[in-house]
């Protein structure tokens, strides 16, 4: 299952994540893993080899920054899905993605 959205608003991170994180990318520990920050390509996310994330869907531009992004293995059930959300600097949308291997 696959669910995105294109959207001038962020999902997975606060509005203000420019002005709230000092790194590009940082691991948020908590129930659920998340790495956030102001955007890092995704060549050089530390989930890249494990997500397969790609360019924007609105202007199918490959310039885009990963702000947010989780991947989990559900406790009971086994699913694996992953989170992300990509900014796109050609653009200038966000795009966020759900993707759920059942």
């Amino acid at each position: 299952m696959i669910y995105e959205r294109i959207s001038d608003n962020p999902e997975f991170i606060e509005m203000d994540y420019l002005n709230k994180y000092k790194k590009k990318c940082t691991l948020i520990k908590g129930n659920q893993d998340w790495y956030k920050g102001t955007g890092i390509s995704i060549e050089e996310h530390p989930l890249s080899k494990k997500i397969n994330m790609s360019g924007c869907k609105n202007c199918e531009s490959n310039n885009v920054k990963v702000i947010a992004a989780q991947r989990c293995v559900h406790m009971f059930s086994g699913d694996v899905y992953w989170d992300y959300e990509l900014f796109c600097i050609d653009c200038s949308m966000l795009l966020y993605m759900k993707i759920l291997f059942l």
